[in-house]
């Protein structure tokens, strides 16, 4: 792909061939859906590896890897994000890296992905040690989802999101207001510090407590039990009671109609309640 960026314009060369994975199924167990306007990330040791992202039309979805670290960024960028959210998801995955940085690139075919694609390629352009591999965008983009495995960086651009959680629970009014002005991404996961199973249970949790009303004792304690999870302090199956007692408090609290929701998650999860 040739570039011209002395002039700001992104000659438009040869795409990017497609790894066929049309036989691919993702699964809840170890994949997640990022939506219009979030980003996500995660890494090796994350018990969801695998961050995805479809229906790009006139958006792209951007994933970046770092093979030193395996760890993966993932987001859908509408017309509405900013530049400085684009690049800070490749600062965010570079670390203390010394480039090697990949990206990979999907989508834009409806009217205004050109331009947005090629925003993005001049962004990546200025970056120290990063590696545009794959380049799907504009017009004549062959696919419209993007996913990437952070335990090789494998990606995958043909696959049915049927199996797939949803990192965010999708709300039509949330979409209107992101998409009518230039706004930073929103944060949907950050698996990095949710070793195994930790990450299903901070999601699930997550799931079953929106919406906990503001400013109640069951709002506070869902607040400290995702921040154990995120820590180091908790580790699973090692400290699988003391978990099972704050989300049983949790349960507690949270009013009739949320307390059901959490207590058959802590039940899938096999702690008893």
């Amino acid at each position: 792909m040739g570039q011209d960026f002395i002039s700001g314009i992104v000659s438009r060369g040869p795409k990017s061939a497609l790894p066929d994975t049309s036989q691919i199924q993702l699964g809840s167990a170890e994949s997640l859906l990022i939506g219009q306007h979030e980003i996500g990330f995660t890494n090796a040791a994350c018990g969801i590896p695998i961050l995805a992202s479809c229906g790009a039309g006139p958006c792209v979805i951007m994933a970046a890897y770092n093979p030193e670290t395996k760890e993966v960024g993932l987001t859908h960028i509408d017309n509405a994000v900013d530049d400085r959210a684009i690049m800070g998801l490749i600062h965010n995955v570079t670390g203390s890296s010394r480039g090697g940085i990949e990206i990979h690139l999907v989508g834009g075919s409806q009217m205004g992905g050109q331009e947005t694609a090629d925003k993005i390629k001049r962004l990546i352009a200025n970056c120290y040690g990063v590696t545009l591999k794959t380049d799907d965008t504009g017009t004549d983009a062959k696919s419209d989802r993007l996913a990437i495995d952070a335990r090789t960086g494998e990606i995958y651009t043909a696959f049915s999101t049927n199996k797939i959680k949803e990192a965010t629970p999708y709300n039509p009014m949330t979409a209107m207001m992101i998409t009518s002005r230039h706004t930073s991404l929103n944060n949907a996961f950050d698996g990095r510090k949710l070793k195994g199973q930790k990450a299903h249970l901070w999601l699930g949790l997550k799931h079953a407590a929106i919406p906990l009303p503001p400013d109640v004792p069951s709002t506070s304690q869902y607040t400290k039990i995702m921040g154990l999870l995120m820590s180091d302090e908790v580790e699973l199956p090692r400290d699988k009671i003391r978990l099972e007692t704050e989300i049983r408090a949790l349960a507690d609290l949270a009013s009739k109609t949320d307390a059901p929701k959490i207590r058959e998650l802590v039940s899938n999860f096999g702690i008893a309640h």
